[in-house]
């Protein structure tokens, strides 16, 4: 469904979704459609233009940015490249040896297929057959954790080397003005 252009259908269905479920509170979800369904279908044709109206504001709304965009993905965060990659899991290295073998002995198979393959295969695998692969995901969470603490061990490194060296404080009490010798109260 298309979020550049409301039908007249959609706008009647928004509006008349409530009312129905409140009338019909055992209904399933495509039954309450059903019944919006029927109620369209009995519509008056002027009423029927009325939501062709509405429809056609929208799209009007919509291009000139009157309606604001209900779906902004969010922007992600631009990974350093001097990052670390992160660690691989037991998981894809079990999956990265056997969907090779696998596409070795079934060349038709689809890439989902595979996937779905390897991943039935891994939920079978045993402890035992899981290890070897276990094993490799445990010396790569190591090496990525040792590249982490020494990228960010270079990141204080350089934000401190950015940072200008504190000014020399000033003495702990300024010297205070010398006030004016009181003159002697008349007598």
């Amino acid at each position: 469904m298309s979020c550049d252009r409301l039908t007249p259908f959609m706008l009647f269905f928004c509006e008349h979704k409530d009312a129905a479920q409140a009338a019909h509170p055992n209904a399933a979800p495509h039954e309450i459609s059903q019944i919006i369904a029927e109620q369209w279908k009995s519509l008056s044709p002027e009423k029927s233009r009325a939501y062709s109206v509405l429809s056609a504001t929208y799209t009007d709304q919509k291009k000139a940015g009157a309606v604001p965009n209900p779906k902004k993905r969010k922007e992600r965060k631009e990974r350093d490249p001097k990052a670390p990659k992160s660690a691989t899991s037991a998981y894809m290295y079990f999956s990265k040896h056997h969907r090779m073998l696998l596409k070795q002995e079934n060349s038709d198979l689809t890439f989902g297929d595979l996937g779905k393959t390897v991943g039935a295969m891994w939920k079978a695998a045993t402890p035992e057959e899981k290890r070897p692969f276990e094993e490799l995901a445990a010396e790569d969470k190591n090496r990525y954790i040792n590249e982490l603490n020494d990228y960010r061990s270079l990141q204080a490194d350089e934000q401190s080397a950015e940072q200008p060296p504190p000014a020399e404080e000033a003495e702990a009490d300024p010297p205070k003005p010398e006030a004016p010798p009181e003159a002697d109260p008349p007598k």
